[in-house]
Parts: C-alpha cells; sequence; structure tokens
C-alpha cells in the first residue's frame, strides 16, 4: 500500500535513521534551513520541544531522537495533516504532537494547563511572524 495519496505528494529520503518524509510539490517543501534550525541546539534528550509552524514537520521528524518530545503547530490545514501523517509513518506519534491552528493564539492550540518547553523554535520568515500586546497585534519578530 503506497503512503502517498494526492497525486502531488512525493516521499523522500532524510538519509537519517531511515526517517522520510511526504511532501507536496504544489505547497511548501522544506529547505536547507530548516536542517540547519534542527541541527542547532543541543539537546540532552530531556527536553519538550515546540515547533512553530512545523509545515510537514521536517525539524520534529530530524530532532525527535534527541527529544523527550515535540509539539508541532501548523495553521495550514494541509500541511499539518501531512506533518501527522510523517509522524505516523516513521513511528513516531508518541513523540511528535501536531496541532492544526493558529500559534498566535495559543489558548485554542493547548487546552491543558501547565505544559514547559525547554525550546521553542520557528523558522518562519520574520514577516510571518506577530507578537501580541495587550490583545492586538504589534507587528515585529517573534
Amino acid at each position: 500500500m503506497s503512503d502517498l495519496r494526492h497525486p502531488q505528494e512525493r516521499l523522500d529520503d532524510l538519509c537519517t535513521g531511515g526517517r522520510r518524509i511526504i511532501q507536496r510539490t504544489d505547497r511548501f517543501c522544506f529547505s536547507m534551513d530548516a536542517v540547519l534550525l534542527a541541527h542547532f541546539p543541543t539537546l540532552t534528550g530531556r527536553e519538550r520541544v515546540l515547533d512553530l509552524g512545523t509545515g510537514t514537520g521536517i525539524i520534529p521528524l530530524l530532532i525527535a531522537d534527541h527529544a523527550a518530545a515535540v509539539t508541532a503547530v501548523e495553521m495550514d490545514p494541509v500541511q499539518a495533516e501531512l506533518a501527522a501523517r510523517n509522524a505516523a509513518l516513521n513511528g513516531l506519534t508518541e513523540k511528535i504532537t501536531v496541532r492544526e491552528g493558529d500559534y498566535r493564539d495559543p489558548a485554542a492550540l493547548f487546552f491543558v494547563c501547565g505544559i514547559r518547553y525547554r525550546l521553542c523554535e520557528s523558522s518562519l520568515p520574520p514577516r510571518w511572524a506577530r507578537c501580541t500586546q495587550h490583545g492586538r497585534a504589534c507587528g515585529g519578530t517573534a
């Protein structure tokens, strides 16, 4: 049975631990920036990591072996679904949680209080990142 469900999907080998990733050629595909960002932090295996704007889940796939857990947030429903499928494809659903929604509204994404993350990363272009101040968008970068 094929892992591909859409004519624009392709299956790429990540060349690390047998990991593979499904991407769509008509959507954003990961670039070297995400690979470099995934290798930037020094993780001990005890950290909970929050990935904002995960896309197809490339960073969680690359860091899963070095973190306790990864929460991946994506607002594009197509990309979020691919990220969840990629976690399942690689047997990482116990370690990677994908949440579809707007990372600028954390209350809508996270129902469990008290979760703490040791590392929060994002490979979003600066023009996409926004912070909020007193309930309104204030521009700038996160």
